[in-house]
């Protein structure tokens, strides 16, 4: 059994945990043709949800049918528009398109799904992920804009977005102005360190025919703080090293041979930080409630309080943190671990 194998097996009928309630509203949304999109940071479970929204929408009404889409880096729009309406044709088992040129854009392609949808007789949503990288297409605004009026002509299909950048997000959809603002409701997927993913942790281990201890799975949550990635990712390491039971003791030894996958990469990526962004971190993991004391502000070199929140920004848009109302947090629980262990070897 192969790590896919591994995350497939679980029966997905209840849902992911801790999605429940968004779930709920983005099935009321496409079940309705209502154009949407969600934003989270990578890891975060958001492919997840969508595969389980869409799996709902199918035992909800058989009449609708499922496209699933990932943008590609660096990819040209005409690039984009082929591949768009050849995999949207062989997922519907459509006759594909006439190509009429493989350099300029051929903007007819985006009428397919509404051709489709009618000549078929279905409903069709569409799920664009990676979206964030349509504003690497030259021109983004104005190609974007003409994405937005074709498809708001749309009654037989539904469009759900999905990337991991908010700054790209709000920058397409969540300013007035912005290429796609008013097209779609704006969700956000946010991590919740309460959530109980333990019954989720033992499916895995059973749908592979071995058990682990409740204490071991917890471990496991507590470890990757429930980021989804490098939770699935550690109950495969402990589950290869388990011959019938998972004890904390094998949690533990699968975490260390997990983190040291990823230290040369956190390397440099601590080593690509500014001074201040880097004591900010440091301040971040050891003091989080008195950064902006005076005595924190000198003892980690951050200047004013006015520095600290260009700090912030600079962090929040590299994808190192992640502010909400209520508090700030290193957003990868495996890069704070490798981080906590470079302060260790640095001596302010």
């Amino acid at each position: 059994m192969d790590l896919q194998q591994f995350l497939n097996r679980p029966p997905v009928r209840e849902g992911f945990p801790g999605q429940e309630f968004l779930r709920e509203r983005l099935v009321s949304k496409l079940e309705g043709l209502k154009n949407l999109a969600i934003e989270a940071h990578t890891g975060w479970g958001k492919q997840m949800l969508l595969k389980d929204t869409g799996f709902q929408l199918l035992e909800k009404n058989q009449s609708f049918r499922l496209f699933y889409f990932d943008l590609k880096q660096g990819e040209s729009i005409s690039s984009f528009l082929m591949r768009f309406a050849l995999e949207l044709c062989t997922s519907t088992s459509t006759p594909p398109p006439r190509i009429f040129s493989t350099t300029a854009p051929d903007f007819r392609t985006l009428e397919l799904p509404e051709n489709i949808a009618k000549k078929r007789k279905i409903k069709l949503i569409l799920f664009l992920s990676n979206f964030q990288l349509a504003r690497g297409f030259e021109n983004y605004s104005i190609l974007l804009r003409k994405f937005k009026l074709c498809w708001r002509k749309h009654f037989h299909c539904a469009y759900c977005f999905s990337g991991s950048n908010p700054f790209i997000f709000k920058d397409l959809f969540g300013v007035i102005g912005s290429p796609f603002h008013g097209f779609g409701r704006l969700y956000y997927l946010y991590k919740n360190l309460n959530v109980n993913y333990l019954s989720y942790i033992k499916s895995l281990f059973l749908n592979g025919h071995k058990m682990i201890e409740s204490n071991a799975a917890r471990s496991i949550s507590q470890l990757t703080e429930n980021h989804l990635f490098y939770l699935q990712r550690l109950c495969w390491h402990a589950f290869i090293r388990t011959d019938q039971t998972c004890t904390v003791h094998i949690v533990e030894e699968a975490y260390k041979n997990l983190s040291c996958h990823y230290d040369s990469l956190f390397e440099k990526q601590i080593m690509g930080l500014t001074c201040k962004q880097f004591n900010y971190l440091r301040a971040l993991i050891y003091e989080p409630y008195q950064i902006c004391s005076r005595e924190s502000l000198r003892k980690y070199d951050l200047g004013t309080s006015g520095h600290v929140a260009r700090i912030k920004e600079g962090l929040a848009r590299k994808g190192i943190i992640e502010i909400s109302p209520s508090s700030i947090q290193i957003i990868d629980p495996l890069f704070k671990h490798s981080l906590v262990k470079y302060c260790q070897r640095y001596k302010p």
